[in-house]
């Protein structure tokens, strides 16, 4: 399906407004799934959408829809949207998302659809990921409680609005135009409705141009008919420098009655722009209880939503267009594996060939947790591929890795990702011997040429939400957060007369300058080497983060120690 970019699409910088993207993508997902049900079908749920670039005025835009996966009654479809500049001809991404749709008969109930049964290697892929989906769509947030008593930190020294500034309310009426052929209103036209009345809040509290960048998963509690009002009604929850999270809230009022039904929330968030750029915008001072505990939820959400964001980038990996989110985990990674690290600790082990950092620090102000960074370092002289080996094989890993004392794979997803349990070493928490386990997905990168024209590949590990592995009473729950997982690369390194690598550091290459006096020495050993970069990122409460102080550094050089010891034996 393709749109022309009018001006009534657009703001007053030619951008298209998000929720007009947004009802373009439910309408050609929509068409979808009648065209694979043969019958009606309603919108129930969006997943998290997250905008990459903007689609511009003049552009055309492209809207791609595929069923991905059916249930019973319902139905996943995936979802693509492109811009294409009509004078060069080029065309950039600009989002992706799934939305679910349930058929219906001509009373609204839900009847079953046909069974979806992939073909092609491409499709039986997504439909393996749209099961992962399905569980992290019903993966929910657990919100701490909020004391009264605690306290938010306000900075005089920048300017601050009060959240009741923001406040927006707007009512349309349903037309016909607005519905589908059995009454019911469109679910993109909701939420263009929605990101409107949001756009202006977050307007009203920033006073520059704002931009949407993001919208949290929708779910869709009723339908709204033809002739209800539809009431909208949105607010700032909290500023986060440049951006701000907008929540909005959606009623339905039937005319005839005077019922109020509530439909739907979502929160939305947004950019504030000047000059092209993000801006500074005003804080958030809250003042009643419910605005405090809104503005610390908006907090735990913020990290919730960049987490989710990076599980569901995980799970599409592979799909199109793959290479900007893999570029993304690979840069962090990469970035871990190859700084200094000025404001780590260098561990001093007196252990040739091995080198190790350290960071511990609190995450949030408002929060207990801590987070524990571990880094580790080697040079071995085995081929990348048997470092991999060792590193993906569980039983290999339980053989070097002291942290964790058992393990298994949960499920293969397809050749580069798999779901795995760990279990790691007892802790004390509150006088009791206590097990730490980790939900973990794992992904193997498609490999890159490095600056020495080797090979470089990236293992990236994180927790994984999924009930994959349901969580049993008594244990600790650990997580491992990104960039968490491995940089295995092949180098050329300098040979000293024992066998030892000379240069250490990937960012220290000794090179012999090309002088007569240096032209009768003999040449320099030249030998493959693989480095292997560990890196860890735990995240942990009060007590398990005591815990990690003082004891998982130790555990991680052992694990190191053990590595070398592990890939020596099977080099030999």
């Amino acid at each position: 399906m393709s749109e022309q970019v009018l001006p009534t699409h657009t703001n007053s910088q030619g951008i298209v407004f998000g929720g007009q993207i947004m009802a373009w993508m439910d309408i050609c997902a929509g068409i979808a799934s009648k065209r694979y049900s043969r019958t009606s079908a309603v919108t129930a749920t969006m997943d998290d959408l997250h905008f990459r670039n903007p689609a511009r005025l003049g552009n055309i835009v492209t809207i791609k829809a595929k069923v991905n996966r059916t249930y019973r009654t319902s139905m996943e479809v995936g979802v693509i949207v492109e811009a294409e500049n009509t004078v060069s001809g080029d065309s950039i991404f600009v989002c992706s998302g799934y939305f679910i749709f349930v058929a219906v008969d001509g009373n609204g109930k839900p009847i079953p659809v046909p069974v979806f049964t992939p073909t092609t290697p491409e499709e039986k892929r997504i439909f393996d990921e749209a099961l992962l989906r399905k569980e992290l769509r019903q993966t929910q947030i657990h919100l701490p409680s909020s004391s009264p008593n605690d306290d938010i930190t306000i900075n005089k020294n920048i300017q601050f609005k009060r959240a009741q500034e923001s406040a927006t309310e707007m009512t349309q009426l349903v037309l016909v135009s607005h519905a589908n052929t059995m009454g019911v209103t469109f679910g993109g036209q909701i939420m263009a409705w929605m990101e409107s009345c949001a756009l202006i809040s977050a307007m009203r509290h920033a006073r520059v141009t704002c931009m949407t960048v993001s919208v949290d998963s929708l779910k869709f509690l009723r339908t709204i008919n033809v002739g209800d009002a539809v009431l909208i009604k949105a607010r700032v929850n909290n500023v986060f420098k440049s951006s701000m999270e907008v929540g909005v809230k959606v009623l339905s009022e039937n005319l005839l009655t005077g019922e109020l039904k509530h439909c739907n929330s979502a929160f939305f968030t947004f950019m504030a722009m000047e000059n092209g750029r993000p801006t500074p915008i005003p804080q958030i001072l809250p003042e009643s209880e419910e605005e405090k505990t809104i503005y610390r939820e908006a907090i735990i959400r913020r990290r919730w939503r960049m987490e989710r964001k990076s599980q569901f980038e995980d799970i599409e990996m592979n799909s199109v267009p793959a290479p900007k989110k893999l570029e993304k985990t690979q840069r962090r990674l990469f970035k871990l594996a190859l700084d200094q690290l000025p404001d780590w600790e260098e561990m001093d082990l007196k252990i040739d060939g091995i080198r190790l950092w350290f960071k511990d620090a609190p995450v949030l102000s408002i929060s207990e947790e801590r987070m524990c960074c571990m880094r580790g370092e080697i040079l071995v002289p085995n081929s990348p591929s048997s470092v991999i080996e060792a590193i993906l094989k569980i039983e290999n890993r339980l053989k070097w890795d002291s942290l964790f004392r058992s393990g298994k794979v949960v499920s293969q997803v397809n050749e580069s990702t798999q779901y795995i349990h760990l279990v790691g070493k007892s802790v004390e928490v509150n006088g009791k011997s206590t097990d730490v386990d980790y939900s973990v997905l794992q992904c193997v990168h498609p490999p890159s040429y490095g600056k020495g024209g080797g090979m470089t590949y990236v293992i990236s590990e994180r927790s994984s939400k999924l009930e994959s592995v349901p969580k049993i009473q008594g244990r600790i729950r650990g997580m491992l957060y990104a960039p968490s997982g491995f940089v295995v690369s092949s180098e050329e390194h300098e040979i000293g007369p024992n066998g030892e690598p000379l240069d250490l550091s990937p960012r220290q290459e000794k090179r012999v300058p090309n002088f007569p006096e240096n032209s009768q020495k003999s040449p320099r050993n030249l030998q493959k080497m693989t480095r292997v970069v560990y890196v860890v990122r735990q995240m942990g409460n009060e007590a398990l983060g005591a815990m990690m102080v003082e004891t998982q550094w130790e555990d991680f050089a052992q694990s190191m120690i053990n590595l070398q010891d592990f890939l020596t034996k099977e080099n030999t």
